[in-house]
């Protein structure tokens, strides 16, 4: 028999459900008692996403179930009942469980659809960082500005959900920036690109280009893209070709990446029949096309380009213009879907001068936008995160396209079903902010200006 026991209902030391070889340690990184009003704790083992033993035990009563060495990958949740309500809920990672093998795992249990303020401060405070995520399930922080936006962070500090603390990486972009732009290039590596720093009432654009080894966690510096940008579309169509547009008035040149061997370099050239200073968005789907989101028709389009090699003559000529009814956007957010799709939305509309929220499906078939289900908020520069099963949670962002302006709900959204889950509020206003899914399907929030050095988790549940 696998034996769990759980310890003591208080929030701060983490309880477990311990055995040998098998320990779930319960995480809470929050002030918050994941146990009050619990009545009943429900222990599900899921083998491939379907329950196969579920068992009822009261909050103080010991906990078994059957030997799990047969089934090798699995997973645990656990859920508090108030009556059948769930009022707390957790979610532990994929679990290799296999004989003479001690583990620990960890699951974060906590009241559901609630952000609650994280105990512990981020070792930078920042606001417009960029995020992205370890293969280990960490999250990086990766540059951002200061609370009062006097001054841009180099630094990168890494989320551990197992323990629920913020260290510093160690590791330094080449020059302090806001919203560097982030993609995960070949081998296990992200290349980072240009952002901005505040200098005085100005914002100051990089050409900065770094790459960070998602292994060994170190930043290597590489030679700078032609211009300086910020706010501007990067995306790679090939593992090692890339684009970076827009974001800059100096230049109608697109700088175009790639790597040689172990170095990368940046060359410019002129696209023919695009605005690329109104590129200000782009993501690539999954055949190697890139959708640019402009600010008008003439900026909007989609980059195709299926050689193995690439001539600079033959990119020139490789964006197409889109069919259907596009939207003149700045600040949405652009979607990859499952399908091979992409969901277009929120933002300013450039037409109006009004938030958005509007949003159109890119049909990577037929390089047509269609109507598709909006956002329930107007979102300029908001966040996305993939959360579980096919949703987003959406995030964070300006409702006017201040920068002091602050959506304060996250929203879940189904685009293929058309679904929308619970409402989620914020703890409080967090302009520039970010949302980042982690592996055990809660949402951490992190940064933004406002009160301290601090973050957010939610779990969310039900529909």
């Amino acid at each position: 028999m696998l034996l769990l026991l759980l310890a003591c209902a208080d929030p701060s030391p983490p309880a477990e459900f311990s055995s040998d070889p098998l320990t779930l340690r319960l995480v809470n990184p929050t002030e918050a008692d994941p146990f009050e009003g619990v009545e009943t704790l429900q222990l599900d083992l899921l083998v491939g996403g379907a329950v196969v033993v579920s068992e009822r035990f009261a909050v103080d009563e010991a906990v078994t179930l059957p030997d799990v060495t047969e089934y090798g990958a699995v997973t645990f949740e656990l859920r508090g009942l108030s009556g059948e309500a769930v009022v707390s809920f957790g979610r532990s990672p994929v679990i290799a469980v296999g004989p003479y093998r001690a583990i620990e795992a960890p699951l974060v249990f906590l009241p559901v659809n609630e952000a609650l303020p994280l105990t512990a401060e981020l070792a930078s405070p920042r606001a417009f960082h960029s995020t992205a995520s370890l293969p280990d399930g960490r999250v990086l922080l990766i540059g951002g500005e200061s609370l009062d936006g006097t001054r841009a962070f180099s630094d990168v500090e890494v989320y551990d959900p197992a323990t629920g603390l913020f260290s510093p990486l160690g590791a330094y972009l080449p020059a302090p920036v806001a919203e560097p732009a982030v993609v995960e290039g070949p081998e296990q590596t992200l290349l980072i690109t240009g952002g901005a720093s505040p200098q005085g009432a100005t914002r100051t654009p990089s050409a900065a280009f770094a790459t960070l080894d998602l292994v060994s966690l170190e930043i290597a510096v590489q030679a700078e893209m032609g211009a300086a940008r910020a706010g501007h579309c990067f995306a790679l169509f090939r593992p090692r070709f890339g684009l970076a547009l827009g974001g800059t008035e100096a230049t109608d040149a697109a700088d175009y990446l790639r790597a040689d061997g172990g170095d990368w370099s940046w060359s410019d050239f002129v696209f023919e029949g695009l605005d690329p200073q109104g590129v200000t968005g782009c993501v690539t789907l999954p055949d190697g096309q890139v959708f640019l989101q402009g600010k008008s028709e003439g900026s909007t389009g989609v980059f195709e380009y299926s050689e193995e090699t690439a001539s600079e003559i033959d990119i020139r000529e490789a964006v197409q213009p889109v069919g259907g009814d596009p939207l003149a956007l700045s600040g949405a957010m652009l979607v990859p879907l499952p399908g091979g799709d992409a969901w277009i939305g929120g933002g300013l509309n450039n037409d109006t001068g009004l938030p958005s929220v509007a949003a159109r499906r890119f049909l990577a078939e037929s390089a047509t936008l269609v109507n598709t289900v909006d956002p329930a908020l107007p979102r300029i520069n908001g966040r996305w995160t993939a959360w579980d099963d096919g949703w987003l949670a959406l995030g964070c962002g300006s409702p006017d396209g201040s920068r002091a302006g602050s959506q304060t709900g996250i929203e879940l959204l189904d685009v293929d079903a058309g679904l929308r889950g619970p409402e989620l509020a914020l703890d409080r206003a967090r302009p520039g902010c970010s949302v980042d899914a982690l592996p055990d399907g809660s949402l951490l929030i992190t940064g933004g200006l406002g009160e301290g050095a601090d973050g957010a988790i939610v779990v969310p549940y039900g529909s």
